[in-house]
């Protein structure tokens, strides 16, 4: 039984891929979220049996059924991701239960199963921001804002219901944890004119506090700045001190002028590391110092 719900997570994070994989592009584009998907060269619409999860991609192999340009190996790889985070939530909030147990709390809505719902739903946001200030350095509001109102009214929903989560999720947490998280961006923001970050990292410091609450805000602002270091230490010693952009950190590219590293997708990890382990990692840091 755990392993066909597992599996229902997976099919289902892959379809949220798909869905964020069009929502970005429609964003960005400025095209109609109602209209249906079409290949961006051929404009030719895309039949059901082409948009199939993964598996789609996998038959045309990465090529437009009418034009045969290459379909963007971006797809592939977000529809994988979300499907193997949805997974892996799923996983995190209902490892070692029995089948009838665990049939019990799938079937209610209790706080296992809405716990589940708002790490989906903060997956979601934060894979959306991932991807489209990958591909554009740009983060949409249309993203960002309704992420930052959506966790922020669900978190104190589950807090208000459940008392094992009113400390994490109240009033006063989250609303600190959301201050400190657009804060520290927006005073980055002023003192630096705007070149040290973007008015869209203030942004996503708000969802970041929203759902990561105190002290998790801390955990995933450090997590996102070490991981963030990692990748310019990469670009300095490995490429040669020759300055890259940041989408072909992992591909051979042309030196650029200088380089163009959006600090977005590395805000997402940390946020999502530290919404699992982020009291794990507050426990091993306070045993450290002790």
């Amino acid at each position: 039984m755990f392993i066909f719900w597992l599996s229902f997570a997976f099919l289902f994070g892959s379809m949220m891929g798909s869905f964020l994989n069009c929502l970005v592009w429609r964003l960005y584009h400025d095209e109609s979220l109602w209209t249906r998907s079409h290949c961006p060269k051929c404009q030719h619409q895309i039949a059901w049996y082409d948009n199939i999860p993964l598996f789609s991609f996998l038959v045309l192999r990465a090529r437009c059924r009418h034009c045969q340009v290459r379909i963007h190996w971006q797809y592939f790889a977000t529809e994988l991701a979300l499907a193997l985070l949805f997974a892996f939530a799923f996983w995190y909030r209902f490892q070692g239960l029995s089948d009838f147990i665990l049939i019990e709390q799938i079937s209610s809505w209790n706080i296992h199963s809405l716990s589940l719902l708002r790490d989906w739903l903060i997956i979601a946001f934060f894979s959306a921001i991932f991807i489209m200030d990958y591909q554009w350095y740009v983060v949409a509001d249309e993203i960002s804002l309704p992420g930052i109102i959506s966790v922020f009214i669900f978190s104190l929903v589950l807090g208000w219901l459940w008392p094992d989560l009113a400390a994490a999720f109240s009033w006063s947490n989250l609303i600190l944890a959301t201050l400190v998280g657009a804060g520290f961006f927006s005073l980055q923001y002023y003192f630096s004119g705007g070149r040290w970050v973007g008015a869209g990292d203030i942004r996503i410091g708000a969802l970041m506090g929203a759902s990561l609450g105190w002290p998790g805000i801390l955990v995933g602002l450090a997590l996102a700045y070490f991981i963030g270091s990692l990748a310019s230490i990469y670009l300095i010693a490995v490429r040669q001190k020759q300055s890259f952009s940041f989408k072909h950190l992992w591909e051979p590219g042309e030196p650029t002028e200088q380089a163009i590293i959006p600090f977005g997708p590395f805000l997402a990890l940390g946020a999502l590391i530290a919404l699992f382990y982020g009291e794990a990692i507050i426990t091993w840091y306070q045993n450290l110092i002790l």
